[in-house]
């Protein structure tokens, strides 16, 4: 990973006044490695506030995927403290739920009886159960398969079951990472614009993991970047290296010309040069 250079400050706080969901302070991470230690993240410090859709970008292996893990309570940080809602994450928490790339879905069970598995423990009574699935099957567009199995329905519809059984305790944390990123083009700007639904219908917050920038701009609110803290690959660590705010209320005009300026922004801080096209005269 080549280091990524941005002389921007970082401000990664919530406005001022929001409430805050998450807050990471000072927050590293790193694994052994044949005897090494090799950091992969390190000084994060981060605040998403109630109810927004925040992104995360960086090169692939930056710990992406990490940082969603550590938040979920599935991994444990080295140093530094992770919160959500003024409460320290310790182990695997209930308050966060979590959508991956696959759908993950067991094989021998219906939609429904996946959606089921979801719900909390608290929710009880066969009948308030059936009813809360239906509602989450309702929101993604499932109703009418809940009977069939992960086989017999096509990769948008399995996805849409993942994302079902996620928000099947009400989390208050939804960590999503690549949702979409396995899905064909058409499928995937369907999905997007399903979640801005369901973040309408249940508007928790959000934190999701993508590669791709014009997703990022389209669904979130703020596009926190990640970048190198060296260029030594044997001690290489990432931290944020900027936040962007996303103007603009969603749905977004995915051919908004301030969002294609702020793609090549966020291309160039990926190392990724972009030319502006001019457009043709008039009198052509």
């Amino acid at each position: 990973m080549s280091s990524l250079l941005l002389a921007s400050p970082v401000d990664t706080a919530a406005p001022s006044g929001a409430a805050t969901a998450v807050r990471l302070q000072d927050v590293e991470r790193h694994f052994v490695v044949d005897g090494a230690r090799r950091p992969v993240l390190r000084g994060l410090d981060v605040q998403l506030r109630v109810g927004e859709i925040a992104a995360v970008i960086g090169p692939s292996g930056c710990g992406k995927s990490t940082l969603l893990r550590l938040i979920a309570g599935l991994d444990a940080p080295t140093g530094g403290l992770i919160s959500i809602d003024g409460s320290d994450v310790t182990d695997t928490d209930e308050r966060t739920a979590v959508a991956f790339q696959e759908p993950r879905l067991l094989p021998w069970r219906t939609l429904a009886q996946n959606v089921e598995l979801g719900l909390p423990h608290s929710l009880r009574g066969r009948a308030a159960r059936a009813e809360r699935v239906r509602e989450l099957l309702r929101l993604v567009g499932l109703e009418h398969a809940a009977g069939q199995r992960p086989r017999e329905v096509s990769g948008g519809m399995a996805q849409r079951a993942s994302l079902a059984r996620a928000l099947a305790r009400n989390p208050d944390v939804l960590l999503l990472d690549e949702p979409f990123g396995a899905l064909d083009a058409l499928t995937r700007l369907r999905m997007q614009d399903l979640l801005l639904d369901i973040h309408a219908a249940e508007p928790t917050t959000i934190l999701l993991v993508t590669h791709d920038v014009e997703e990022a701009l389209y669904l979130a609110d703020r596009v926190l970047l990640l970048r190198s803290l060296t260029a030594d690959p044997d001690q290489e660590a990432v931290s944020i290296a900027r936040t962007i705010d996303v103007p603009g209320i969603r749905p977004r005009d995915r051919a908004d010309r301030g969002i294609a300026d702020l793609r090549a922004e966020l291309l160039e801080g990926l190392g990724v040069h972009t030319h502006h096209s001019t457009r043709p005269s008039e009198n052509r």
